[in-house]
């Protein structure tokens, strides 16, 4: 017989806490926050927040999936609204710009809440609500769906910005005057985007030309140019300006090459004469 009561007595203290911690993080912010205020806020013991949520980081989760709930129900709701009746442009956007406006107003802590977030955490449901309620305006859809929300949210996040512009979001008729407001900007607007996005391309994708392959290396023990000129010079007979070697006169000064194979190359064919001698006894 006590089931359904305290069933009823938890889902309100659910409910408490979220409101509580609704309330506490689009103030204060998340780091500012601890769990046992939230407790003490709601009505309820330090620790109850704990026991129905476990971390902080969970708490806030939840407490933003809520309210992005909130917009995103919203955004369905007058989606269907224009699938079962055919409205025109016009009605379209006097009814998302009211219900839009009017839930801004009537939940201001989801406004902060989601404004202190930059949508880190739930990305922006409230674009996504008027999106999805202009969804049969075409193409025209994404700029009056940014143009509705920034008119709609900036006076409700940031009111004491708007009260030094001239707009107090916090007067009791601020809902229907600011949604007349927004209606006639939004009605003023071309029905052909301004800036439309490009057109994807298909195209198909370039083909790259194949780099050219690599000269061949040369064999193994192939001189290069140089050096194979330079072995024909010491190969050849002695000629005008030859050395005791018979080694063609080269600019060695000039040319590395040259000195190298005139040092290294020629060396090594003395060191040959010489074994030869030697073996032959002269």
């Amino acid at each position: 017989m006590e089931t359904a009561p305290r069933r009823r007595d938890a889902d309100r203290s659910r409910a408490d806490i979220l409101d509580a911690a609704e309330r506490l993080f689009a103030a204060e912010g998340f780091d500012s926050v601890t769990m046992a205020e939230i407790g003490a806020a709601a009505g309820l013991s330090r620790g109850t927040p704990g026991y129905f949520f476990g971390q902080k980081e969970q708490l806030y989760r939840v407490v933003l999936e809520r309210a992005a709930a909130t917009f995103r129900m919203l955004g369905e709701t007058l989606r269907l609204r224009d699938a079962v009746g055919a409205r025109n442009r016009q009605t379209v956007l006097r009814e998302t710009i009211e219900s839009f406006v009017g839930l801004l107003v009537a939940r201001r802590e989801v406004v902060r809440l989601l404004d202190r977030d930059g949508g880190q955490t739930v990305g922006s449901p409230h674009v996504d609500a008027i999106n999805d309620a202009l969804s049969g305006l075409g193409d025209e859809r994404g700029p009056l769906a940014l143009t509705i929300a920034t008119l709609a949210w900036y006076p409700v996040s940031h009111p004491e910005a708007a009260t030094a512009l001239g707009v107090d979001a916090t007067a009791p008729g601020f809902a229907a005057a600011w949604s007349a407001h927004i209606v006639a900007v939004a009605e003023a607007l071309p029905e052909t985007p301004v800036m439309p996005l490009p057109e994807p391309s298909h195209a198909p994708p370039p083909v790259l030309e194949e780099p050219p392959a690599p000269p061949a290396a040369p064999p193994a023990n192939t001189p290069t140019p140089a050096v194979a000129e330079v072995v024909e010079q010491v190969e050849e007979p002695a000629v005008n300006g030859s050395t005791e070697s018979g080694v063609t006169t080269l600019d060695e000064r000039s040319d590395p090459v040259a000195r190298f194979v005139t040092e290294v190359v020629v060396g090594d064919k003395k060191k040959k004469k010489k074994k030869k001698k030697k073996d032959k006894g002269l």
